[in-house]
């Protein structure tokens, strides 16, 4: 699983050429915000590979956000 090294669409599209990983976690607070993380989410089903949204030490408000993005329709994980 690529984590910590994912934090913008660039990162996710080295992580997949390289075979690095077959799994992204996406956390929102690490790279952007919501559009960056349907971005990466975007880039993640292109290449065939698995996501899941994961948090660090946040707010309630920030885990929710993460939540609505996990349930968004745009989003490849549904």
């Amino acid at each position: 699983m690529a984590a910590e090294g994912v934090l913008e669409a660039h990162d996710a599209m080295q992580a997949v050429r390289l075979r690095a990983c077959d799994l992204i976690n996406i956390k929102l607070m690490k790279c952007g915000g919501l559009l960056a993380a349907l971005t990466l989410d975007a880039v993640a089903e292109t290449a065939g590979v698995g996501c899941q949204i994961g948090t660090m030490v946040e707010s309630s408000m920030a885990s929710a956000a993460g939540l609505h993005l996990a349930l968004d329709e745009r989003c490849a994980m549904n």
